[in-house]
């Protein structure tokens, strides 16, 4: 051990790169001196370490000159040296070498390292067959060290780890049907640090199909197309334009695919898919035959009736359209017939026939039949009064037009007959029946229209309670000398009333529906339709100029004003909701109410400057994913009456203990009033 230690000590620059029994490896390798001289044979220690094969190893020790032999993994033996001396040996590693350790054999006897020799194996792609390769086909790869390779990955990370045949210098792998043009890398499959990955310099170029022809052309849906061209049996799929498919084929080879063309398929390019994925278009396009059409029977037809179209391949029609763009119900087709209703919209114009394929065949104008009139009686009316106009096919009007573009309201209509009522401020002159498809016809006769003294309400309030004072304004209202609510209640107060508005008080009895304003020819004028609120009808009010109960203001964001006297339905006041746009609330908590006994909530709401078309939510017991929402009108009151049933989208409590009004981004002053149960 003191020989050891003294070499260990005088002789450091000799240690080499790999440590075995007591020597650790180093850069330096000076020859030793007699410290090592010894009667046993020693192996202290070789190198360089990793190293390639074919390299020259050294070993270090004593009585190396009595070594008949060194042993290397996996018992690779080598007995012929570049030199040996009692210290030292030089030696060539053979190519059959592996990392592992060594043993020196001197007089039948061996000392084996502790340490292993560790063979460098640098993997290289020296060559390859760059194609063009056809999927099925050999790639074969030069290089070094391939008999490590685990993995050969193509292009978008295609791997094959099956191989024809491998050695240290040669791989030859199948061509997957996967593969696509691009470098290649070979794999070791290791882990971790000891991952090698090399990628090719050059590209291996992978063999596509190429399209020709597309026959025959034209072709009809449902028939058997020929794509020819080379290499098609590597199709997988063919895609038409507008993305009908086709996956399986009837032959397959490389000269020709053969397969049925979609009903959905559209002309236009074909793309020839491959297993990898990549398309290749047809340069020839796909043609689909075009229906034709020879004839239409009738020529002249009524709208609503069929007609019959003639051609060839009418059975690939999908859609018939007439003028102004009307489609019409296909009743029946045939390969050369067609039977389609004619739309009671459609405009006189040609006929086109659409298929799936987005082709179309144009026939001659198809004529419509008109209405006509033959007789209109009486020519001499007041306004406001019927007249009845005979003639032929008068089912088709859609509307009856007087001088001015004045519209009358058709009271019966029949093929041969139709009465209308004349506006009351119908003028004299024409008549002209338009149809549902715009066409116009004029009568030769001229009306002698007498205007009558009869009211006009063209403004009046939509919502009025028992009680209030209403205005109606219009024309000629001081002619009515009698006012009649809905429910057939007169009313019994009366305001100012001039040619141009008349003011009157909702009478108690009154129902929601028009007003009938009565001169005293007895001649009667319908108004729109008034709603009357009754304001006791509310058995339990939350508000009434201000909350009531034990109601605390819950609410966030904008202002809310509970006693507001600006805008007000009811009573003295109303509460205010000034809205920020935040999805702020007026609130109402801190009590509560059984609901069970009600069946509606009821409540008022005016919508202030820029409010109008505005939406606002009820939510109860803070069931915000089911509010219930209404429409706020600007510049007027509006009834909002909302199902207890339908509140929280059915799901609400049958006690209330808080109630709000959420702006659904709402910017503006919303006003409510006379908030209560029913």
């Amino acid at each position: 051990m003191s020989n050891i230690a003294m070499f260990k000590k005088t002789f450091w620059f000799l240690c080499l790169l790999v440590p075995v029994l007591i020597f650790q490896a180093c850069e330096k390798d000076e020859e030793p001196t007699a410290a090592i001289d010894s009667n046993d044979v020693q192996l202290l220690s070789f190198g360089p370490s990793p190293l390639l094969r074919g390299d020259t190893l050294r070993i270090i020790g004593s009585s190396l000159d009595r070594v008949s032999a060194v042993v290397l993994s996996d018992n690779v033996t080598v007995q012929t040296f570049l030199e040996q001396s009692r210290t030292s040996i030089r030696l060539i590693i053979p190519t059959e070498t592996v990392s592992g350790p060594i043993r020196i054999v001197a007089d039948g006897t061996e000392v084996t390292s502790k340490a292993s020799l560790t063979i460098s194996e640098p993997i290289s792609i020296t060559d390859l067959s760059t194609g063009p390769l056809k999927a099925g086909e050999p790639l074969t790869i030069s290089g070094t060290y391939l008999n490590l390779i685990q993995q050969v990955v193509f292009a978008k990370d295609v791997v094959v780890t099956d191989f024809v045949s491998q050695s240290q210098t040669e791989l030859v792998v199948t061509v997957p049907a996967e593969a696509r043009t691009g470098t290649i890398r070979i794999s070791n499959g290791a882990a971790g640090d000891d991952l090698v990955v090399i990628e090719s310099k050059a590209e291996v170029e992978i063999v596509l199909p190429t399209v020709s022809a597309l026959t025959p052309a034209p072709i009809r849906p449902g028939d058997t197309l020929t794509v020819s061209g080379t290499d098609l049996d590597l199709a997988t799929r063919v895609i038409f334009t507008g993305n009908a498919e086709v996956t399986e084929f009837y032959e397959t080879s490389p000269a020709a695919l053969k397969l049925v063309v979609p009903d959905n398929a559209l002309e236009g390019s074909i793309q020839v898919e491959v297993a990898s994925g990549v398309q290749v278009p047809s340069v020839p396009a796909l043609d689909i035959t075009a229906p034709t059409i020879t004839d239409i029977s009738p020529a002249l037809i009524k709208a609503g009736n069929d007609i019959t179209l003639s051609g060839t391949d009418l059975d690939l029609v999908t859609e018939v359209v007439f003028g102004g763009g009307q489609v019409g119900n296909i009743i029946s087709k045939s390969e050369t017939e067609l039977v389609v209703t004619v739309p009671w919209e459609a405009t006189e114009a040609v006929v086109t026939v659409n298929t799936v394929a987005e082709t179309s065949s144009s026939a001659s104008v198809l004529e419509l039949i008109d209405p006509t009139i033959s007789q209109v009686t009486p020519l001499a009316v007041k306004d406001n009064e019927s007249i009845t106009i005979y003639g032929t096919d008068l089912d088709l009007v859609s509307r009856v037009l007087f001088d001015g573009g004045l519209e009358g309201m058709i009271v019966s209509q029949t093929e041969t007959e139709l009465v209308v009522n004349l506006p009351l401020t119908a003028k004299s002159g024409v008549i002209v029946l338009e149809t549902v498809n715009n066409a116009q016809v004029v009568s030769n006769a001229a009306l002698e229209v007498t205007s009558s003294i009869q009211p006009l309400v063209l403004s009046m309030p939509s919502l009025a309670k028992v009680g209030e004072k209403i205005r109606l304004e219009g024309e000629k209202m001081d002619a009515a000398v009698q006012v009649i609510f809905a429910g057939d209640v007169a009313a019994t107060r009366y305001g100012n009333k001039s040619e141009s508005f008349i003011e009157v008080w909702v009478p108690e009895g009154a129902a929601d529906g028009p007003l009938q304003l009565i001169t005293e020819f007895e001649d009667v004028s319908i108004s729109p339709d008034l709603n009357v609120v009754y304001l006791n009808e509310l058995s339990e009010l939350i508000y009434e100029d201000s909350r009531l109960g034990a109601w605390g203001d819950w609410g966030w964001g904008g202002a809310s004003d509970w006693q507001n006297s600006e805008v007000v339905f009811a009573g003295a006041n109303s509460a205010k909701k000034t809205y920020d746009g935040s999805w702020d609330a007026i609130r109402w908590g801190g009590a509560s109410i059984d609901v069970s006994g009600y069946s509606e909530l009821v409540f008022y709401v005016y919508g202030g400057e820029g409010t109008g078309g505005s939406t606002v939510q009820l939510v109860v017991n803070e069931g915000w994913g089911t509010p219930t929402g209404f429409d706020v009108v600007e510049g007027a009151w509006s009834e909002i009456v909302i199902p207890i049933s339908a509140v929280n989208g059915g799901t609400a409590a049958t006690t209330w203990t808080d109630i709000l009004f959420q702006g659904k981004g709402v910017v503006g002053a919303i006003y409510i009033d006379h908030v209560g149960f029913k």
